[in-house]
């Protein structure tokens, strides 16, 4: 049994509906107060894609109370494919990608009031999107994408200004190892002595020199020695296995 150590129930919500029958493909999303949060991502609302539909970006935000989904009048640029960070206080969302390309704009999403706000952060020192990000108490890393580098910015809870302190300004790290990684998963998720990012799965297109390739393992950040380190390969059902856009979280003690 790969997975004897957690036990993972699924139970269907309401849907979510964006444009026409449709939901939202990679939108930002968390847990803001008391609700769960959706925000931007796109889709074809007209024409599918393997028709040679028109991508359409979302700037709208949704709140989901448990029961129903409710349309919420703030609104944040029209972006998927970004990073979304959660806190204990609020969501980070980091870069995406729009009608103009990449973005490098960072969002801290928190709740006054019963009202959902939207406070810019330092942005990217460049554009990202399709990346892993994580929360480490301290820092907020971020790290892949359509390249190798990687940031991370400093974040601490204030318990009596009951506010986060971010830093000013994106920390460059040691750049990923290997091809890129599109579309992996991350978390922070304490180890042995110390909590670590990991970077698991993720693609490389195929370039001029190099044919398309699926990554099955991973990375965790080594902030000591400012590394990156490989892991075990990624292993389900007894198979090797590829982790290509999907979220992860925490496991027993975060």
């Amino acid at each position: 049994n790969d997975n004897r150590f957690n036990q993972v129930n699924f139970n269907a919500l309401a849907s979510l509906e964006v444009s026409t029958g449709q939901g939202v493909s990679a939108p930002f999303a968390g847990v803001v107060g008391n609700n769960i949060v959706v925000l931007g991502g796109c889709n074809f609302p007209a024409t599918p894609a393997a028709e040679g539909g028109t991508k359409q970006f979302y700037n709208t935000v949704f709140t989901f109370d448990g029961q129903k989904w409710d349309k919420q009048a703030l609104t944040i640029p029209a972006l998927a494919y970004g990073v979304s960070v959660q806190l204990n206080e609020g969501l980070v969302c980091i870069g995406g990608a729009g009608t103009d390309g990449a973005s490098s704009a960072v969002y801290f999403v928190s709740e006054t009031d019963g009202q959902l706000q939207a406070k810019q952060l330092p942005a990217l020192p460049v554009a990202k999107s399709e990346a892993a990000g994580g929360y480490d108490d301290k820092y907020i890393y971020v790290a892949g994408g359509e390249t190798n580098s990687a940031y991370r910015l400093k974040c601490e809870w204030n318990n009596i200004g009951k506010v986060y302190e971010f830093g000013n300004v994106w920390e460059s790290l040691a750049p990923l190892p290997g091809r890129v990684r599109k579309q992996p998963a991350g978390v922070v998720q304490s180890a042995a002595i110390s909590k670590l990012f990991y970077v698991f799965g993720g693609f490389a297109p195929a370039t001029e020199s190099d044919t398309a390739y699926v990554h099955s393992d991973g990375l965790y950040y080594d902030a000591k020695s400012n590394a990156w380190k490989s892991t075990a390969p990624v292993v389900i059902d007894g198979q090797q296995r590829a982790i290509v856009g999907a979220s992860a979280v925490t496991s027993g003690v975060a």
